[in-house]
C-alpha cells in the first residue's frame, strides 16, 4: 500500500512541475512577442518620423514663391526640389484613411508630384503638425512659417493577450534651412 502512494504522490508531483515548466514556456514566450512587437512598432514609427523629418528639411529649396501651399493640423504641402533635379517638386504629407479598409486604420501619405502616394506609415496612429514664425510663436501665415512641429503617435496592437496595447509617441521640431 505504501508503494503504491509512492507512485501516487510521484506522479502527482511531477504533473505539478510539468505544468510549472510549461507555464513558464508560455510566459516567456509571450515576453518576447511582446518586446519584439514593441520593438517593430517603435521602429516603424522611427522609420516614418525620419521620411517626413527629411522631407520638411527640405521645404523651400530652390523654390521661387512661399514654399507652403498647404499647413493644416493634419496635412503639410510644400514646394521643393527633393531630388535636385528640375523641376522643382511639390511634395504632400498628410493623414488618410487606411485603403485596406481595416477598423480604426490610417496611413500617412507622402505624395510628391501629384503622383502615386507612398505610405510610410500604418496603424492605429495619429500625425499633427503645428507652425511656427521667427519668434517661434504659433503660425498659420503660409509665408511666416519658419519651422514645423510634428507629433505622431502609433499604437502598438500585437499584442499576445488582446488585452493590453501600448502607444508610442514621437515629438520633433524641423527647422528648414532653406526659409528666409
Amino acid at each position: 500500500m505504501g508503494a503504491i502512494l509512492d507512485i501516487i504522490g510521484s506522479l502527482a508531483l511531477r504533473g505539478v512541475i510539468a505544468a510549472l515548466v510549461i507555464n513558464l514556456i508560455i510566459t516567456l514566450r509571450d515576453a518576447q512577442y511582446e518586446r519584439t512587437s514593441q520593438a517593430t512598432t517603435t521602429g516603424n514609427l522611427a522609420t516614418a518620423i525620419r521620411i517626413i523629418e527629411r522631407d520638411l528639411k527640405y521645404a523651400g529649396y530652390k523654390a521661387v514663391t512661399t514654399p507652403f501651399l498647404t499647413a493644416t493640423a493634419q496635412e503639410v504641402k510644400f514646394i521643393s526640389d527633393i531630388d535636385d533635379n528640375p523641376p522643382v517638386d511639390t511634395l504632400d504629407l498628410r493623414i488618410a484613411a487606411d485603403p485596406s479598409g481595416e477598423p480604426n486604420s490610417q496611413v500617412i501619405l507622402r505624395v510628391k508630384n501629384s503622383g502615386l502616394p507612398l505610405y510610410i506609415a500604418k496603424g492605429e496612429l495619429t500625425l499633427a503638425f503645428q507652425y511656427y514664425d521667427s519668434l517661434s510663436a504659433v503660425t498659420a501665415i503660409l509665408s511666416k512659417i519658419k519651422s514645423v512641429s510634428v507629433s505622431m503617435t502609433l499604437r502598438n496592437t500585437y499584442t499576445p493577450n488582446d488585452t493590453s496595447f501600448s502607444t508610442i509617441k514621437k515629438e520633433l521640431r524641423v527647422f528648414p534651412a532653406n526659409l528666409n
